[in-house]
This record gives C-alpha cells, sequence and structure tokens, in this order.
C-alpha cells in the first residue's frame, strides 16, 4: 500500500495523533532550544521568518495552481479555485484531501508537492539552526587594547598584522592577552598565536574555541611559532608545516663569493643604468605618496596581482604615511619600484609589507631593493631581516614530518600553485641564511580542507579596497 493511499484512508483520530506528535515535540524542543547551543548561532529570525515564509507561498501557489489547471481525467475531479487552494494546503501539510491520483501524471503531482514540503522544511531547519552568520566588527577601544598588548608582548611580524583593520578580535576576561582572527567558509582562521603572557594563552584559546562551538564555527591557527607547539598539543590539536619564513642575518649577509655571483651582477647593471636606491623617513609627504600610489597602481595591472589581507597588508595611506619607504628612482628621479619595510615585534628584526613595482622597470629592480635595503638595516643595527613566508615550501633535511604534511607538500609541489611557491622560496633563497618554520593547528584531519577554503576566503581583500 502507498504512503499516499495510507494517508487517505487512516481514520481522522488516527491521524490526529499523528499530527499531534511532531507538533508537540516541535513545541519542545522550541522550549529547551538554549540547552542545544552545539553548532548554532543566533539567527534573525524576522529576516529568516521572511525567507521561509516566501518559500513555503511559492509551494502553496504551484500546488494551488497545479490542481486549478489539471483535466478532470486526472483525479475523476474538476477543481474550482477554492477547492484546488484547499487541496494544496491539504497536500502540503502531508495530510491528503481524500481524492486519489488516476493517471501517472496525477501520481508525479502529487509526488512533487510532497517534495516541496519536504524542501521547504529542510530550508526551514537549515535557516534556523545553521551556524551563525559571521559579522566582521572592530571597535575603536578594542583596537587600542590590541595594540597596546602588541607593544608589550609581541613577538613576531603576524603580530604587526594583527591589528590592521580587516580582524576581530578575541578578548581573555583580564584583558591582558587576545587573539586576531576571521571567519571564512565557518572557520574561524586566527593569525598566529594569541598576543599575552604566556600563562594565559592556554585558557584563551579554551574560550575562544568554546566561543567559536556556540556559533557553530571550527577553529584553525594559521602561521603559529614553533615554540608554541606544545600548548596546541596540550590542548589537543594537531599540527602542520604551512611554510618557512626566508630569515636574512644582516651581519653574515654578503654579495662576495659565487653563491650570490647573479645578484651581485643584477646591482651593479643596475647602478650603471643609474638607478639608485633612497632611504624615504616617516612622516611621507602628499608627494611621495603620489608616487608610490602610481607604482602600485601599474604593479596591481600586471597579470595575477591583486591586493591582499589577513597575513599581509594592502595600500592604504594612512597606514603608508607613517612607515618609512625605499624607492628604486632612475637617472632621470622616476620611482620605478617601492619596498614598505614594517618593524617586526621580534627584537632586532625587520620586515617588508608591501613591494610594487612600475610595468616597465628593469628586470631585478626588486632584487635590487631587498640588498640596499639589508644594506639599510645592518647599518641601523638590525640583527636580521624577515623576508616572509614561503608556503607550502617542503622541508629541509632531518626535519620531521609526518605522511600527512609530505604529502600535502608534494601535492602543492606538483600543482599550479606549487610552481608559484617553488619559484617564491627560489627568490627568496636568493637573500635567506636561514629558514623558520611555521605551523597551522587544527582539531581534525577534515578540518584542513576547510581551512584552506577559509584562509582564501579571508584573504580577499573587499572590491571596495582594491586599488
Amino acid at each position: 500500500m502507498s504512503a499516499l493511499s495510507l494517508a487517505i484512508e487512516l481514520p481522522p483520530a488516527r491521524m490526529d495523533r499523528q499530527i499531534i506528535a511532531p507538533i508537540v515535540l516541535l513545541a519542545l524542543l522550541l522550549v529547551a532550544r538554549r540547552c542545544f547551543s552545539e553548532g548554532s548561532g543566533v539567527p534573525s529570525l524576522k529576516e529568516e521568518g521572511l525567507r521561509i515564509a516566501a518559500a513555503a507561498t511559492a509551494a502553496y501557489v504551484y500546488s494551488a495552481l497545479g490542481f486549478w489547471l489539471l483535466e478532470e481525467v486526472e483525479f475523476h475531479h474538476n477543481f474550482h479555485w477554492a477547492e484546488a487552494l484547499r487541496q494544496a494546503a491539504l497536500f502540503l501539510s502531508l495530510v491528503g484531501g481524500g481524492i486519489l491520483p488516476h493517471t501517472a501524471y496525477a501520481r508525479w503531482f502529487i509526488g512533487s508537492i510532497h517534495t516541496l514540503t519536504f524542501a521547504v522544511l529542510a530550508y526551514a531547519g537549515w535557516a534556523l539552526f545553521r551556524p551563525a552568520v559571521y559579522h566582521f566588527q572592530q571597535r575603536a577601544q578594542e583596537l587600542s587594547i590590541a595594540q597596546a598588548l602588541v607593544e608589550r608582548y609581541g613577538r613576531s611580524v603576524q603580530d604587526y598584522f594583527k591589528v590592521w583593520p580587516d580582524k576581530s578580535f578575541f578578548f581573555h576576561p583580564s584583558r591582558e592577552a587576545f587573539l586576531a582572527y576571521r571567519v571564512g567558509r565557518g572557520v574561524a582562521v586566527v593569525l598566529g598565536d594569541p598576543v599575552g603572557p604566556t600563562n594565559l594563552l592556554p585558557e584563551t584559546i579554551r574560550r575562544f574555541e568554546n566561543f567559536c562551538r556556540s556559533k557553530g564555527w571550527r577553529v584553525a591557527f594559521h602561521q603559529i611559532l614553533p615554540e608554541s607547539l606544545p600548548v596546541y598539543e596540550s590542548l589537543g590539536y594537531r599540527h602542520m608545516k604551512v611554510g618557512d619564513e626566508a630569515i636574512v642575518d644582516a651581519g653574515e649577509f654578503s654579495l662576495a663569493g659565487s653563491a650570490r655571483k647573479q645578484l651581485r651582477n643584477t646591482v651593479s647593471k643596475l647602478e650603471r643604468q643609474g638607478v639608485r636606491a633612497e632611504w624615504l623617513t616617516a612622516p611621507l609627504s602628499p608627494e611621495i605618496l603620489a608616487e608610490a600610489g602610481e607604482v602600485s597602481k601599474e604593479w596591481l595591472g600586471l597579470p595575477g596581482n591583486r591586493e591582499r589581507q589577513f597575513t599581509l597588508g594592502w595600500f592604504r595611506e594612512e597606514v603608508l604615511r607613517e612607515t618609512p619607504l625605499l624607492a628604486a628612482r632612475d637617472k632621470d628621479g622616476r620611482m620605478l619600484a617601492f619596498l614598505n619595510p614594517v618593524e617586526s615585534y621580534r627584537g632586532g628584526e625587520l620586515s617588508v609589507d608591501l613591494m610594487r613595482r612600475r610595468s616597465d622597470a628593469p628586470n631585478g629592480v626588486i632584487d635590487f631593493l631587498f640588498v640596499k635595503l639589508i644594506e639599510q638595516a645592518r647599518e641601523n643595527g638590525y640583527e636580521r631581516v624577515n623576508l616572509g613566508l614561503a608556503p607550502m615550501a617542503g622541508f629541509r633535511p632531518g626535519e620531521e614530518a609526518d605522511r600527512l604534511e609530505r604529502a600535502l607538500h608534494g601535492f602543492f609541489q606538483k600543482s599550479n600553485h606549487g610552481f608559484r611557491f617553488r619559484g617564491l622560496k627560489e627568490w627568496k633563497g636568493k637573500f635567506a641564511t636561514e629558514w623558520e618554520p611555521r605551523y597551522a593547528a587544527y582539531r581534525h584531519t577534515l578540518d584542513l580542507p576547510a581551512l584552506g577554503l577559509a584562509l582564501a576566503r579571508v584573504s580577499e581583500l573587499p572590491h571596495g579596497r582594491q586599488a
């Protein structure tokens, strides 16, 4: 006997009991909904109610029109408007209207109404109980506290980017520690380690995880330091190497010898052409900022170049104005390229944010600028220059890695991304005197694909910020 026939033949009292039981259960779940906060935030009931009502109305109109337009042969009944509306309501509620389909088309139509009913119910469940939507916000008071904590406890170049306007903050209740994060595709991605006293870091991570669990978000940490791994392991996190930061020992770096012969030749060639480096101190003048803006605009017009965020900065005049600039100029004084040196919160370390060149700049002009940057850093008393991350660049001899890590690094190195990754490490390798690993921390192996998708999302700069 079909489900439709059974619904039609059930006595009214039995149908009433079948209808009442789910309604009572739903009412109990609604009353106790605060006990089931796992994986769900608080939706906008007004907004979601309107969407659910629109879906239900569309299903009702479809069903009523169908009954009204059907030929009499389909159900041995001619439906007028009032009857069509009534039958649509009965069949959408899975009660049935006391009529039987007499053709294959009529049976298909009834089946389509039932399918719509389940689709609307599924959508309603998803809309009301899906993970909370992430709404980015950064309050001025929180930013001030975060900046003060970074100045006090910062220990890496990532800390410089944690107080940029693309981050949300989560604070320890004492306001003595915080972490910077952004949510993409249901994953709260934290940049680096929490900032604060070492003894508060485990509790800050635990509290943040509970906060994210109440929102239905997964949690992952990106570019954490090697010395922090025991903290994450003690909390049940796994880790994977995501790349190496290229470090230049400013005192050791030299263009002498065969290893840097090509780099030495590039610098000499450009100097013969009249290219010179100019160190511009902050605050930068409007004229300098305008020149840098022209260079940046041309760079963004080159294939494959675009602004990014989260792990690095983008062109912002108000920030650039307050940082030094190392510019390359031709013999006529025209700015060809520039680097934007930034302070790392690791003592004695200088790093770089932006590196931009004109479309017609001579080959090797960025190499030229990096050589001059390292030399200038040494003169200014810096011990090292951090050239940033070379992602998924493999493992050094003797470096420990499990099979999953090696498989993922191997996959990326063989993919289209891998050609770019390998090229980036080879380029930074022209300068680097050492490499420092950086890791991702995550809960479960299945979180890794989600982390990759989330990083792609949170790194995308909104179109309004693109130059």
